[in-house]
C-alpha cells in the first residue's frame, strides 16, 4: 500500500534531520528540508532552516527572502513580512513579486497608500497581470469608497 503524502514527507524529513545531524551546514539538505518542512505546514521549523540558509549565504538570495517573507505571512507576522520584502527590494527594486508581496503586507497593516504605490510599481513596469490590476482596483475602491457607491448610485 502506497504511503500518503504527508507519511512520504515526515519520513523524508526525518531522514534529512539524520543527514544534517552530521553536516549542519549543508546547504542542498537544509533547503530540501525547509521546502518539505513548509510543505507539511511547519511553518515556524521552515523559516529557521531559510534564516540558516541565508545565515550561510554570502549575499542576501531574493528567492530565500520570498520565502521567508511569504512564511511570515502564513504566520500573519506582516512585520516581518515587510521587513524581508524591503530588502529584497533594496537589492532588486524591480522584482515583481517582492512589490506584490509588500503591497499586500502593507493592506494587511492598513498602509494602502504605500500598498497603492507598489501595485503602481508594477502596472508601470509593464509587468502587471490581471491579477494585480484587479488588486489595484479592490486597493482604489478602498482608498476612495465614494467612487464605489457613486457606481452602485442610479
Amino acid at each position: 500500500m502506497p504511503l500518503d503524502k504527508d507519511t512520504s514527507l515526515n519520513y523524508r524529513a526525518q531522514c534529512l534531520n539524520q543527514e544534517i545531524a552530521l553536516n549542519p551546514n549543508n546547504v542542498p539538505l537544509l533547503h530540501q528540508r525547509a521546502l518539505i518542512l513548509e510543505a507539511l505546514g511547519q511553518f515556524k521549523k521552515a523559516l529557521a532552516d531559510y534564516t540558516l540558509l541565508l545565515s550561510l549565504e554570502k549575499h542576501a538570495s531574493e528567492s530565500l527572502l520570498l520565502k521567508c517573507a511569504g512564511i511570515h505571512d502564513k504566520l500573519e507576522d506582516y512585520k516581518a513580512a515587510l521587513h524581508d520584502y524591503n530588502v529584497i527590494i533594496k537589492i532588486n527594486s524591480n522584482n515583481s513579486m517582492a512589490l506584490l508581496g509588500r503591497s499586500d503586507s502593507l493592506t494587511k497593516l492598513g498602509e494602502f497608500n504605500l500598498a497603492a504605490q507598489d501595485l503602481e510599481s508594477i502596472i508601470n513596469s509593464g509587468k502587471a497581470s490581471s491579477y494585480v490590476m484587479d488588486k489595484y482596483t479592490q486597493l482604489l475602491s478602498q482608498l476612495n469608497p465614494a467612487s464605489k457607491s457613486k457606481c452602485t448610485m442610479g
